[in-house]
């Protein structure tokens, strides 16, 4: 069987590296953060061998793949594993950690191309290089997805290659059909909108999951006392990695998100203002564990922002409250106040971009 080839399309691999600069993945050495030249990759092409071929109901469930909320969420995985291992253990740990999560802990697909077309063209599925030539790996135990993913890892990795696509079906088809509606409920939506961006249900199921349209903490039940509430189930444990969200008044309001999301186990934030996604991290793990490390801090701030040509720190400063007016403020300080209202935000001598 001959090696599977690239898709047809042009597509990224993994990481970030479409953005301005190339993110890499920090170390995390006290309370200062390295941050690595690009190792030599020791990831091989290797034959996909067996699994079983994609149905046309799986191969329907996405036509676009749209790049930064998807690898930012995996990139908030990566910095949490950033201090022990290298840039290709971390990318392996960190997809297997949000397949292992959405599949409840019990299983997980894995989505792996192989030279064979299983599903042709019709009215209803439009060829595109890499979804008919899909075999889908289930696994019950998370060391043998770990295993898988550093043997396959090349798919994930090769440039202009399919990694992006296979990745966010092997997500969707961990998480199952039946359960992606249950979480969902009544408000079913395409996980990727016709404009080619992610739906922030999509957004959660990879931080969190479940495909939830909720991120206040615990179940609030909505109705009247006279009748049976119905419940809107949000965030049932801590994050690991955190979410902040900021939009404004006409792109829909305040978004409710709970502690569980605003204090992650360790300082790493998936941030969403206005619909564009970045990510907020600090190296000293002390600063969700204790609030005194959160009186002046440094936040590192990397997006795929087109105006954003080198690295961004601001410093927050809670002992320094201010009143801003929020239609004014750049949108990065409008979020960083949902989770420390009031503080000073310094952009350090670089002009807001968002």
């Amino acid at each position: 069987m001959k090696e599977a080839t690239p898709g047809s399309r042009k597509r990224p691999s993994i990481f970030l590296e479409s953005a301005p600069f190339y993110v890499k993945p920090p170390k995390f050495i006290g309370e200062r953060v390295l941050y690595p030249t690009k190792p030599k990759t020791s990831v091989q092409k290797v034959p996909v061998l067996g699994g079983s071929p994609i149905s046309f109901e799986e191969a329907t469930v996405s036509k676009e793949e749209e790049e930064e909320g998807v690898r930012v969420c995996v990139f908030g995985f990566i910095l949490l594993k950033a201090t022990a291992k290298s840039q290709e253990d971390c990318l392996v740990s960190a997809l297997s950690d949000i397949l292992w999560k959405v599949g409840d802990r019990q299983r997980a697909v894995l989505c792996l191309t192989q030279d064979e077309v299983h599903v042709n063209d019709s009215g209803l599925y439009r060829a595109d290089g890499c979804t008919e030539r899909i075999h889908t790996f289930e696994f019950r135990k998370q060391d043998e997805l770990t295993f898988n993913l550093k043997k396959y890892l090349f798919e994930f990795m090769s440039e202009g290659g399919d990694g992006l696509l296979l990745f966010l079906y092997s997500v969707v088809l961990s998480r199952g059909f039946e359960k992606l509606k249950e979480d969902m409920g009544d408000e079913e939506v395409s996980l990727i909108q016709t404009n080619g961006a992610i739906h922030p249900v999509l957004a959660a199921l990879m931080l969190t999951g479940r495909a939830s349209h909720y991120l206040h903490n615990g179940v609030i039940y909505e109705g009247s006392e006279s009748s049976m509430g119905k419940p809107r189930t949000g965030l049932i444990t801590r994050g690991e990695v955190g979410y902040l969200v900021w939009r404004r008044e006409e792109e829909g309001g305040e978004v409710p998100v709970g502690s569980r999301l605003k204090t992650p186990s360790l300082p790493v934030w998936v941030t969403r203002c206005n619909e564009h996604y970045g990510i907020l991290f600090n190296p000293n793990r002390e600063l969700t564990r204790d609030y005194h490390a959160e009186n002046r801090f440094d936040l590192h701030y990397y997006s795929s922002h087109a105006s954003q040509v080198d690295a961004t720190i601001v410093t927050i400063d809670t002992r320094s409250q201010t009143v801003k007016d929020e239609f004014h403020a750049p949108p990065l300080e409008n979020l960083v106040h949902t989770k420390w209202q009031g503080a000073d935000v310094n952009w350090n001598g670089t002009a807001p971009y968002v």
